[in-house]
């Protein structure tokens, strides 16, 4: 099983108006049900999240839980 992922998240800018904007992280894979673990900044205010594995294979994600 792959364990590090690149994340890549579309974001809406920050003020009414702006234009959108993507921002790239990391993130490692906890469990054998595919859950992954990132800093919370790299998926705030996340519109879409995709995650794409070593071998290149990219899957959308989800936000399960926030920890500030």
């Amino acid at each position: 099983m792959p364990s590090i992922v690149l994340v890549q998240v579309h974001r809406a800018g920050e003020a009414e108006g702006d234009e959108e904007r993507d921002g790239l992280g990391s993130g490692v894979v906890i469990n054998e049900d595919g859950d992954i673990l990132t800093s919370l900044h790299v998926v705030t205010q996340s519109l879409g999240i995709t995650v794409t594995f070593a071998d290149g294979t990219g899957v959308s994600a989800d936000v399960i839980a926030e920890v500030p």
